[in-house]
């Protein structure tokens, strides 16, 4: 089975801001405590098979809060997100530490044409058997004095992603053998290869190597003929 899943995580502050996390501190959308959650960690199971392909946060490093009265009726943060796949951060520096992620100027949601949608995620990230995930964010601007009373939440974090199961999940392990890029696209013709070949041994390297050579080939051949027939293949991201 195939399914596409979205999560949305808001942060909407109390009045007095006593559910606000602290400026700096990169926390778990999923676990923390702060905004809406789930109860317990992201795990992949060993029949399931996750692929993160898209996310985003509210976007605000230069917008000015907006104060009257005391109460607070505008503000934005200046937010990052970061990926985490067991112990490993997704975004690291150059020095390879941690780095606090992809700001939400960069990857702004929700997305429009005005942002050109900003940053896409390339190539996506892979999620296996038994490993566990987590999106965490971090607010790195100091919040102004007064009475929250915002129309709207404070900080949002969109997270999309795709989570296989039984022979699908399977399909995506052999397809990370070949080399092939793991999508519904993919596991679809994978699965289509199979049908194809029934009679034959398919557990051999022969047939997983022809499969593959016949799979970039008709890429190829895909790319070559798409500017002829004013088409651009290739950007899912633009499908979504």
């Amino acid at each position: 089975m195939i399914r596409k899943q979205i999560y949305l995580w808001d942060l909407i502050p109390a009045a007095d801001g006593s559910n606000l996390p602290n400026p700096a501190n990169q926390f778990s959308i999923f676990t923390s405590g702060y905004g809406n959650e789930i109860t317990e960690t992201a795990m992949v199971r060993e029949d399931h098979f996750v692929v993160i392909d898209d996310f985003g946060s509210t976007p605000g490093i230069s917008a000015a809060p907006l104060v009257n009265l005391g109460n607070i009726l505008q503000w934005r943060p200046n937010g990052f997100v970061q990926i985490v796949i067991n112990t490993t951060h997704y975004y690291q520096n150059p020095e390879n530490i941690k780095s606090w992620g992809v700001s939400g100027d960069s990857s702004p949601f929700p997305k429009d044409l005005t942002s050109n949608y900003g940053y896409l995620l390339e190539p996506d990230v892979y999620v296996r058997p038994f490993q566990t995930w987590d999106v965490r964010y971090a607010i790195l601007n100091e919040y102004p004095t007064g009475t929250w009373a915002l129309s709207q939440p404070a900080a949002r974090v969109f997270v999309q992603y795709w989570t296989f199961s039984g022979s699908d999940a399977l399909i995506c392990e052999q397809l990370l053998s070949l080399g092939i890029e793991v999508s519904v696209d993919n596991v679809e013709w994978f699965r289509r290869q199979l049908l194809l070949s029934r009679g034959l041994d398919t557990s051999s390297w022969e047939w997983y190597l022809a499969t593959s050579t016949q799979y970039w080939k008709e890429q190829r051949e895909a790319q070559k003929m798409a500017p002829k027939l004013g088409l651009t293949l290739n950007n899912r991201k633009d499908q979504k």
